[in-house]
């Protein structure tokens, strides 16, 4: 079927009026502050409240669609000597805590034992201060 440019000019025409009525019904229900009475204004208005609609839409969807899709790239079996391993560097690493509390404790006893001891005596304060 071939279409001559005025009836091409016209379904167009219609369609760009059903958008725009539509677009108008749907938009006038939005809370636009500053009515001022010129479409212009009021479109732009519109449009804006309707592309940050759009856009959170789109956000939304491609922040939960973007890690599900990527989350079998990730996944993987993991074996048991896998397992064993870390739980020996876990436990490795509990062990290196445990040791260095142990000398913080003792070296925190150690200062306050010196302390004592140098409050008695009649030294300055740099011996204090330079043990």
């Amino acid at each position: 079927m071939e279409w001559s440019w005025q009836q091409a000019l016209q379904l167009s025409s219609v369609a760009m009026l059903i958008y725009l009525y539509g677009f108008y019904t749907i938009t006038n229900s939005l809370p636009i502050t500053g009515h001022s009475g010129s479409i212009l204004v009021m479109g732009i208005s519109r449009l804006g409240v309707v592309g940050v609609t759009a856009m959170a839409i789109t956000s939304g969807f491609g922040a939960i669609s973007c890690p599900r899709s990527y989350l079998s790239f990730f996944l993987r079996p993991v074996g048991e000597s896998e397992v064993q391993a870390l739980e020996k560097q876990l436990m490795r690493t509990m062990e290196m805590i445990a040791a260095k509390k142990k000398r913080l404790l003792a070296s925190k006893l150690e200062l306050a034992r010196k302390s004592r001891g140098a409050g008695s005596s009649s030294g300055g304060w740099q011996d204090k201060v330079g043990g």
